[in-house]
């Protein structure tokens, strides 16, 4: 089905084996992690592999007083299979 405006929505995609594509980061690879000697699993799927990354905490006062970088940061565990996030408030 073609969606008018965006010739290429709706169709199969082009199956490239070779193709990259540059302006996207690679996928992380997903390992299963623990939080305080708990393993995770996905509240919502069940999966217990997650890549991780870290977040920035911005709040409203440090960023109108150019000092974001002191704000506290956040460890991110997104779920492989679903995509759901679990936030963990890091030290």
């Amino acid at each position: 089905m073609e969606v008018p405006g965006h010739p290429h929505l709706g169709q199969e995609p082009i199956n490239q084996p070779n193709h990259k594509c540059y302006f996207m980061k690679q996928k992380k690879e997903a390992t299963t992690h623990s939080v305080k000697g708990h393993p995770l699993t996905c509240p919502i799927c069940g999966n217990t592999t997650f890549w991780t990354r870290k977040t920035l905490m911005n709040t409203a006062g440090m960023t109108l007083a150019g000092i974001e970088w002191a704000n506290k940061s956040a460890i991110n565990y997104v779920c492989d299979q679903c995509g759901h996030i679990l936030w963990f408030l890091e030290g």
